[in-house]
């Protein structure tokens, strides 16, 4: 059984990685932040473990209610930064789709020309 200590450094190695993902989501350095993602991923389900063994007998809850809403205010913050990047990349792509087809169309005409 996990104790109270790697709890709480499990709790704390979560809350960085998401830090550390909401900078790499603002720096728009999307491999890094996927990295960041997978390893909390596996810290998640760590402590998703350790919350189903000790469930019962968990005596600190209030401190690991405190450290989840943490964690999910991070969550909310990343999902609104990735949200905006990917709404900015879906704009992107639209334009360079209309972009690529006007000049298509000119090339079109172009030949039409000549």
């Amino acid at each position: 059984m996990i104790d109270i200590m790697n709890t709480e450094s499990l709790f704390e190695q979560i809350i960085l990685l998401s830090q550390n993902m909401l900078q790499c989501s603002e720096q728009a350095d999307w491999s890094a932040y996927l990295s960041l993602a997978e390893e909390r991923k596996i810290l998640m389900s760590e402590l998703e473990v350790v919350f189903e063994e000790r469930a019962a007998t968990f005596s600190d809850l209030a401190k690991g209610r405190e450290r989840l809403f943490e964690i999910k205010k991070l969550n909310d913050q990343l999902l609104e930064v990735t949200e905006n990047a990917r709404e900015a990349a879906k704009s992107e792509l639209q334009t360079l789709r209309y972009e690529r087809s006007a000049a298509s169309q000119y090339q079109l005409i172009d030949r039409h020309l000549v």
